[in-house]
């Protein structure tokens, strides 16, 4: 359902829509209507009329009383105007061209977004087999594309650096053992630097 207030009705009543919005929640609370104790157990009562529990339509609604104004009531669709239908007119996704639900995900603080991006694609599987048929799960948005394509830059420029130093030595020296010393030094340290960092969590935990 949903209510459109009329703002010139709003003010020729005198009532706020902060009014309306307390009529709308005190009228269709589900509370219960009495209770029945026997043998010293209380049970509450529920009924399935009113707007709690039967409201079903808009007409339903169109009656709610939201104020007295002398003497004589104001109802929701004096100062509103009361339709069915849960769509937001004022709102649009899009994808492709097609009308789509777009869900953003965000990550908690501390969390990984490769691990994060990962997991939430290996369930998208099993959430499409959950839906209908004329539903599809795509991804439209992947922001740790230039995040993998980053650190497979930082490898290659790790892989070149090592081979330039292991050739530089090679050349001066002429040695395959003083080579080889070297080369095992840079791939030790990095190693040991690498071991430092993922003790720590020094890892990737934002999406810019």
């Amino acid at each position: 359902m949903r209510v459109e207030l009329i703002p010139f009705a709003l003010n020729r009543y005198g009532i706020a829509t902060e009014d309306i919005r307390a009529a709308l929640q005190s009228g269709t609370a589900n509370r219960p209507k009495g209770d029945v104790e026997v043998n010293g157990e209380r049970l509450q009562v529920y009924t399935t009329t009113g707007m709690a529990n039967g409201g079903k339509s808009a007409a339903d609604y169109r009656n709610l009383v939201v104020g007295w104004r002398n003497g004589a009531a104001v109802r929701l669709s004096d100062v509103a105007e009361v339709q069915d239908g849960v769509e937001n007119i004022n709102t649009l996704g899009l994808f492709n061209g097609q009308p789509a639900v777009i869900v953003t995900v965000t990550l908690q603080p501390g969390a990984n977004v490769i691990e994060t991006v990962d997991g939430v694609r290996e369930l998208l599987p099993s959430l499409q087999e959950a839906l209908p048929d004329d539903i599809r799960l795509q991804v439209t948005s992947d922001r740790t594309n230039s995040i993998r394509a980053s650190l497979h830059e930082v490898e290659i420029t790790l892989f070149i650096s090592i081979l330039l130093v292991v050739l530089v030595v090679s050349v001066f020296l002429r040695s395959a053992r003083a080579t080889f010393i070297p080369a095992a030094a840079t791939i030790v340290s990095l190693l040991g630097t690498f071991g430092v960092m993922y003790f720590w969590a020094f890892r990737s935990t934002t999406c810019r």
